[in-house]
């Protein structure tokens, strides 16, 4: 490819509005946009939960419109690299409701990134699968009706596409116990859902934290003695376990902070 058509590429408008950096040089891209009315999502915390409390502070007071952050993907790759980022999350609302998804995927793949994208899985399609690393996707619920209660729409596409890349050895599939809605009586219907088609996928049960006052947090005991039950099915099943206490916070590398009021907490 000539650099003319290299430099018009790296032009490519995208929804990504946030990026972090863990201490492990991976980062996530937070892209803006989806369909679905989640009533917890974490993003209606407003930025990414694993940096500061003084930066989400500093975030808030500077930039209350997200919508004139977003990136070209000439930008976002700058930023990256100018981090030493290596692997790559690509979530937040849902970015392959991005309508240049497939090229910056292709831009980020071209620069040397590992890339994994998280997902509803509505959207998910052949050219996304293989031009990725990884694909986490998520089954909210099996049943129907308690799916439309938490996200407003019909898990349908999610359960088709989830039946497509099934065998795909770059999948994995991701549910969320919420207390008082998808507890593990429908956390166990899903489990054997998936068992149906591929017992060896590597499944994550992932504890829900209350947000904007929906729900209580699900309890850790709640999630672990419901994982032992999951991985009678599902024997690679997991939970991420956090730490108690805040030593390992993200490092906000997009929008820029102000010095000001950056937290002393935060990683340089």
């Amino acid at each position: 490819m000539d650099s003319g058509r290299i430099r018009e590429k790296m032009k490519t408008p995208t929804n990504i509005c946030h990026v972090v950096r863990f201490t492990d040089n991976t980062a996530y891209l937070y892209f803006l946009g989806c369909g679905w009315k989640c009533k917890a999502c974490l993003r209606l915390m407003g930025w990414d939960n694993h940096i500061p409390p003084g930066d989400i502070k500093s975030l808030n007071k500077n930039y209350p419109d997200k919508t004139k952050l977003k990136l070209t993907i000439g930008d976002a790759v700058k930023i990256l690299k100018d981090n030493n980022a290596k692997k790559l999350y690509l979530g937040g609302y849902e970015p392959t409701a991005d309508p240049n998804i497939e090229k910056i995927l292709k831009v980020l793949k071209d620069n040397g990134f590992l890339v994994k994208v998280v997902t509803n899985g509505e959207f998910l399609n052949e050219r996304i699968m293989e031009s990725v690393d990884e694909v986490t996707l998520s089954i909210k619920a099996l049943d129907d009706e308690i799916h439309r209660a938490y996200t407003g729409v019909s898990n349908r596409g999610t359960l088709k596409n989830f039946e497509r890349f099934h065998n795909s050895e770059k999948l994995e599939v991701e549910s969320i116990f919420i207390p008082g809605l998808v507890e593990c009586e429908e956390i166990l219907k899903i489990a054997a859902h998936i068992a149906n088609y591929n017992k060896n996928l590597r499944y994550r049960l992932d504890r829900f934290y209350s947000c904007n006052g929906y729900k209580r947090s699900a309890t850790e005991e709640e999630v672990e003695c419901c994982l032992k039950k999951v991985m009678e099915i599902l024997p690679n099943a997991y939970t991420f376990k956090f730490k108690k206490g805040r030593s390992d916070y993200a490092r906000c590398l997009y929008p820029k902070l102000l010095k000001k009021v950056l937290s002393k907490k935060r990683l340089d």
